[in-house]
């Protein structure tokens, strides 16, 4: 989970810069060539295309918003952990992950396979005495 929090934290900070006035001014203006050239030239209906796709853009750009939104205080809280642990504790151990595979019978009694596994983890000897693992 933290690794696809980081992912879309880092899409909302490498493109929220973009995102400024001048970008919604080219924009408009965009948008208003095809509107004066679809009045003239068309029957409307490249003026309705582009408008929908300007809208899945939008809601798509939404979307991705709202996600942050609500990641954004999942990746404070583990980035606060990790400042915390730099000053008040020491990396005692690292365990590598595994994946297990397996073949057996489900519940209704059908063959099947079975997956699971477990991500790398990071032992900390902190400062209050305590041993934190930490998924990686």
């Amino acid at each position: 989970m933290v690794q696809f929090t980081n992912f879309i934290y880092s899409i909302v900070n490498t493109v929220a810069p973009f995102m400024t006035g001048t970008v919604a001014i080219y924009i408009v203006a965009f948008s208003l060539v095809v509107f004066i050239y679809d009045i003239f030239f068309g029957d409307g209906s490249i003026f309705e295309w582009f408008c929908n796709i300007m809208i899945g853009l939008a809601l798509a750009g939404l979307f991705v918003y709202i996600l942050a939104l609500f990641l954004s205080p999942i990746y404070e809280k583990e980035q606060d952990w990790r400042n915390w642990a730099k000053e008040h504790c020491k990396v005692i151990e690292k365990r590598e992950g595994a994946t297990t595979t397996g073949v057996g019978i489900s519940l209704k009694g059908q063959a099947g396979v079975f997956l699971g596994g477990e991500p790398d983890q990071t032992g900390y000897l902190c400062d209050d005495g305590v041993t934190y693992w930490k998924n990686q």
